[in-house]
Parts: C-alpha cells; structure tokens; sequence
C-alpha cells in the first residue's frame, strides 16, 4: 500500500498553525516563537513529514571568511557594528566561521597583511585600502570591498546607492516646499561625496533657490583646528564626525545661510545639530527641519523621531557573502560594483515649509 505524502497543509491542519509560520520553521527562520517551533517539529515527527534538501545557490568551498576594519565599530547603534552582526548571521546559517580583524591607522601595509596570512578570503568595511586589497588580490586572496569602491575598477565591492539617497533627500525637501536647503558633510571617504553630491546637484537640478553645503573638515581649517580634522580623518572623532565641537561656530556665522532645512551626512551628525539648536531654544522642525542618513534605531527614539535615508542590512550582506563566494569559485581580472538601493524613512523632524517658521538665524 502506498502511503499518502505528508505536506504543509497537512501539518497546518495538524498543528493549527498557519502554512506561513511552517514555511519559516522549515526554513530555519530565527523569528518563530521557541513554542511553536517545538509544536511544528514534533509534528513533523509524528507525521512523518520529509524535510526538502536545502537549496544552495553557490557552492561554498570556504570554511570562514574575514572581516577586515579601520573603523571603530564599538560605538553603539554604528553603521558598521550593524553590518558585522548581519555577516555574523548570515555566516552561522551557511556554517562558515567569521574571523574580525581591527585595523589602526598607524599600522604599516605588511603589519596590516601579516593580518590576512591564514585568510580563505576578506571582506573589507569601510575605508576602501587600496593598497591592502590589490595586494591581497595579487597573493591569490579573494577580496571585496564593502561600503566603498575602487576607483581603478580591480577590485569588486558592495555599496549603498549613495548618490541615490542624496539625491532622494534633495527631491524630498522640494517637494515640501524647502527652497533654501543645506547639507552639512565631512569629505572624508567617496561614500559621503556620493551622498553630498547627489544631494547638491539634485536640488540645482531642481532649481533650489539657494543650496548650501558646509564641511565640517573646512571650518576646521578655517579654526586652524588641525588636531580635529586629523581625528575626523582617522575614524576618531566620534560618530557625528566632530559635528558638536563645531556645531556653535557653524550657527554662531549663520553658516547654513537662511536654510529651511539641513541634510547631515549621517544620523549622528544630525542628532548633534538637533542638540544644539535646543540649547538655542530652537526647536524642530517648527524652526528647522533635519534630515540623517543610516536609518539607525537611536534617530527613532529621540524627540523629535528622525527623517533618515537606510537600507535593508541583509541585502547588503547577503550581496557581499555572495560576491566573496563568486571570486572564490571563478577568480576574474574583471571587477564586479554593485549598488544596493536606498530608502527615505520619513518622521517628525521634517514639516512642509508653508508649516514651519523661516529659521533665517541659521
């Protein structure tokens, strides 16, 4: 006698739990409530259910992978320490180990490769060490880089859509009617001269009235602070990239010339200059309205919540595990840049202009 197959349906309809919440048991979705997984499984059991072999899109040939730093990622809610943990998760699923790598400043180029001598492969975060990563690529290693490019092409990398998210910002704040915008920037990497000159040439595109942009590194020199834009530089001013030891200065001249609205490069810097502009009894949006970059959890528990540009983190790291899996397997002189689309989350901390009072003291 031929036994019937056991299906989803039919744990659905043993268990009482819908065919969806199945589905993410089956597939080992970290989600489901531990009741009802154990529910689902013993089902599975008793039933006789036969699992379906898990589908590999790539060949894993690795048994771990690097990750390689020059950024700091111990300040809490940071971009990168985000990052790390979603490549944390996505290598425990594929059974690979993750070996992270700190790297100072003050290092030397064979001290920084001496680092890689066990490495299967690297995955590069942030600054984009150019000299480091080509020869990595020349010892054989296979390397990518993630959050940054290389502009001579040799090298393939994973990167947010940043021209895109500045450029989304700028259309953002004309159609709420901001004609005199701003943008407050630091031109330490190419990821934030992406999102600086998308957003400046957006908002010209546009026909913006006015478009201001002030780089912390600039009012720096103009300071004669060299220490501070040395830090800036190096990943050790803090997350708001100095913004706050600046921040007076910048609205104590009315740097921002009249703006209705500021983009900040990203969401620490524009926590930062919400700070401040409390401590001038300003208020936001009424007097000005903010806008960050990186979506991260602290902009949505502050008052007001923050208007932010982010990205889905999983996409980012599954791209890049892929990409690393891709050099390995087929090693290619060609390299592959990839960009991953943006997001425009809006909060409280941005009004239409016709609602809000011209803060014409900035």
């Amino acid at each position: 006698m031929t036994t019937k197959k056991v299906t989803i349906t039919d744990l659905a309809n043993i268990t009482g739990i819908s065919r969806s919440t199945i589905s993410r048991v089956l597939n080992n979705n970290d989600k489901v409530h531990p009741d009802v997984r154990q529910k689902v499984d013993q089902a599975i059991e008793e039933s006789g259910y036969q699992r379906k072999s898990t589908k590999v899109k790539y060949e894993v040939p690795i048994r771990s992978v690097t990750i390689a730093t020059l950024v700091h990622v111990d300040t809490p809610d940071h971009y990168y320490s985000n990052m790390i943990s979603k490549f944390r998760d996505k290598f425990r699923q594929m059974g690979l180990d993750a070996h992270l790598v700190m790297l100072t400043p003050e290092m030397s180029d064979s001290q920084v490769l001496n680092k890689f001598s066990d490495s299967e492969c690297v995955l590069i975060l942030g600054p984009e060490l150019p000299i480091i990563a080509n020869a990595l690529k020349s010892r054989g290693t296979p390397v990518v880089l993630v959050n940054g490019f290389d502009s001579d092409m040799k090298i393939s990398s994973v990167s947010l859509d940043y021209s895109l998210g500045g450029e989304m910002v700028a259309n953002y704040l004309l159609h709420k009617g901001h004609r005199n915008i701003a943008m407050l920037t630091a031109q330490t990497r190419p990821s934030i001269s992406q999102r600086t000159y998308g957003f400046e040439q957006k908002a010209k595109e546009l026909g913006a009235d006015k478009v201001t942009v002030v780089d912390i590194l600039d009012i720096c020199n103009k300071l004669g602070d060299a220490t501070l834009a040395q830090s800036i530089r190096q990943g050790k001013a803090g997350a708001d990239f100095g913004a706050s030891k600046i921040l007076a200065y910048i609205l104590d001249n009315k740097l921002f010339n009249g703006a209705s609205a500021v983009f900040c490069l990203c969401d620490r810097t524009a926590i930062s200059l919400i700070d401040e502009l409390e401590k001038r009894q300003h208020q936001v949006p009424r007097d000005l309205s903010v806008v960050g970059f990186d979506n991260s959890s602290i902009g949505t528990m502050i008052t007001p919540s923050l208007t932010s540009v982010g990205c889905d983190y999983n996409t980012i790291a599954q791209t890049a595990i892929q990409l690393i899996i891709q050099e390995f397997n087929t090693p290619s002189t060609t390299a592959k840049r990839i960009n991953i689309g943006v997001e425009l989350f809006e909060r409280k901390s941005v009004i239409a202009f016709e609602d809000s009072k011209e803060f014409a003291t900035v």
